[in-house]
């Protein structure tokens, strides 16, 4: 049975589904986050199924999709509303439109900018002159995301 289970969840990886044995509220945070990228409601009575194919305890499961719901409720991110006896969460806003304000560590900005700086030797893009140090903000983020990308592509 365990080979089975090795096999099955092998092929899913494979083919990018989704196989979960117990879920987190993180883990469930996490596909939910994924969810509204592309989706702006969700009904668990009609979509846990097409975000988790497989599960060993699926109440688990649906139990922490929902605290992760209620904390995006809570974070004002989606409202809920039950219509003809189904409990649906809709996005306040677009998806993209949505912003974080992180908190970033000097020895973390440090960290990203030797990182963009780095990026921008080897590629001689010139994105380490519009990087302030004292104030990292989301387009340093994204050039630190794309030579990660790179690097990650190159590693494949």
């Amino acid at each position: 049975m365990y080979d089975l289970k090795v096999k099955i969840k092998y092929f899913l990886k494979k083919i990018r589904l989704k196989f979960i044995i117990i879920m987190t509220v993180y883990e469930a945070s996490t596909n939910l986050y994924n969810w509204f990228a592309e989706k702006e409601s969700f009904c668990m009575e009609t979509d846990y199924s097409k975000m988790i194919l497989i599960s060993d305890e699926p109440e688990v499961d649906k139990a922490a999709i929902l605290c992760s719901l209620d904390s995006f409720v809570e974070l004002n991110i989606l409202r809920t509303k039950e219509v003809d006896g189904n409990n649906y969460w809709v996005l306040n806003k677009k998806f993209e439109t949505m912003e974080q304000t992180p908190s970033i560590t000097p020895a973390t900005a440090i960290r990203i900018y030797n990182i963009i700086k780095a990026f921008s030797d080897i590629t001689g893009d010139p994105a380490v002159d519009n990087c302030n140090i004292l104030d990292i903000n989301g387009r340093d983020i994204e050039v630190m995301l794309d030579a990660v990308d790179i690097m990650i592509n190159e590693k494949k």
